[in-house]
């Protein structure tokens, strides 16, 4: 009987989370009304590079870790990541979301080599953890 009920349950979750993913707004990038609402949000930010990286950078002068998006992207982020980290002023950048699955037009890996360049290049401290290494942030 029990059994029966947790069966039940599981197979309700199941198709409830079948028919949401399947709706038509599940996963699509806002559009029309709901984008308007979304960028009239006081919360809303473009992700890409803007002036607004330098303003949190002066805002909070002692950031130890930035953490930054370094994957799935378009050429053009990928060219300003250096300069998001200087106008942030951290003292160290971890970058993310990269060689994992390729979604993107770039290769799996250039990612890593972009972090690198940023290390080596711009002379940032940049963390490239090997996946599963733990990183010690030291005071």
């Amino acid at each position: 009987m029990i059994v029966g009920c947790i069966l039940a349950v599981i197979a309700l979750l199941a198709v409830s989370v079948v028919v949401f993913i399947n709706q038509p707004s599940f996963g699509r990038t806002p559009r029309g009304e709901r984008l308007e609402r979304v960028m009239k949000s006081p919360n809303y930010r473009n992700g890409g590079y803007d002036t607004h990286y330098a303003e949190i950078g002066n805002r909070f002068p002692n950031i130890d870790l930035a953490i930054l998006e370094n994957g799935q992207y378009d050429k053009e982020w990928s060219l300003y990541m250096a300069q998001t980290a200087r106008d942030l002023k951290a003292k160290r950048v971890l970058t993310v979301h990269h060689s994992k699955y390729a979604l993107a037009k770039h290769r799996w890996d250039e990612p890593l080599k972009n972090a690198e360049e940023m290390k080596n290049k711009d002379y940032l401290n940049v963390l490239i953890p090997e996946i599963g290494e733990v990183v010690t942030l030291e005071k």
